[in-house]
């Protein structure tokens, strides 16, 4: 049986190898001492979600960048993970999303593939009605893991990351 444990564990090992390695100076924690003092139950709760977020337009009026906006600003979620888009709506959402948060947004990605939104899933989920079904978003698109995994050779999985 495999150890369920074992991502759980290597996890926290990293976490805590980066507080050693990058350790924060006294400003920086009196920073965070103090904003977390400041927080609220409701802040601090939102601070515990990362919502799914994909900037594919740049337009402020678009119901992609208003739904993030108000995660950030109503909900205060603690990040967004991007799903996709295109090299300039990543950097201009990206930053006018950081400007309108209390507190720095923890801002990650799910780009395995490049920076292409294809992503048929999302359909069943009801992203159907704000997605278009496949955007280039510019950057290099990659095969997917499991293509990768079909070929049966190593060497694309390292050449990968």
């Amino acid at each position: 049986m495999k150890n369920q444990h074992h991502p759980k564990i290597v996890s926290i090992l990293l976490i805590l190898l980066f507080g050693l390695l990058f350790p924060l100076s006294a400003q920086e924690t009196d920073w965070v001492e103090s904003t977390l003092a400041d927080l609220s139950l409701e802040q601090k709760a939102g601070q515990l979600f990362i919502v799914e977020w994909v900037p594919a337009f740049a337009n402020v009026a678009s119901p992609e960048y208003r739904f993030a906006r108000e995660m950030v600003q109503r909900h205060q979620v603690g990040g967004l993970i991007i799903t996709g888009g295109t090299l300039v709506d990543i950097a201009v959402n990206s930053n006018a999303l950081q400007k309108l948060a209390p507190i720095p947004l923890f801002i990650n990605a799910d780009l395995e593939v490049g920076l292409a939104i294809f992503h048929p899933w999302r359909q069943n989920r009801g992203w159907s009605d704000r997605l278009p079904h496949y955007i280039t978003g510019g950057g290099t698109l990659f095969p997917t893991a499991m293509a990768i995994g079909a070929t049966g050779n190593p060497d694309f999985s390292r050449a990968m990351g």
